[in-house]
């Protein structure tokens, strides 16, 4: 796991809609390594928002899904827009297979980088 706020990190993975991956601070991540020259064939990012919300748009617009093979240089994959995203599982799916060796969700305080759960 890689994130601001290492505490909270597993919650973001652990099959739960009940518990969320939170940070407070004002730039926020959270994602995997998927391990030393390993790279993930990331063919679809399925994301589920703080389910308490009843309007994630209102939070998520903006934020991104990234991914990077140095940990240092970071790619945009995705930006989340209002048209993109709703309370309950989201999906997205690039238009072929890409590979990194890390992937994470970043966002700013407004959404806190609450997530419930993700996959890749």
């Amino acid at each position: 796991m890689i994130s601001d706020t290492p505490a909270n990190a597993p919650f973001v993975v652990d099959g739960a809609i009940s518990t969320i991956y939170s940070s407070t601070n004002p730039t926020c991540y959270v994602g995997l390594n998927f391990g030393s020259n390993t790279f993930a064939n990331i063919s679809s990012i399925k994301y589920m928002p703080n389910p308490a919300w009843a309007t994630a748009a209102n939070y998520l617009k903006g934020a991104t899904f990234e991914g990077s093979n140095d940990s240092t240089t970071w790619t945009t994959i995705f930006t989340i827009d209002t048209s993109q995203v709703h309370s309950g599982w989201n999906y997205w799916m690039p238009s072929s297979v890409i590979q990194y060796q890390f992937v994470r969700f970043s966002h700013t305080s407004v959404s806190g980088c609450q997530l419930s759960d993700f996959v890749f």
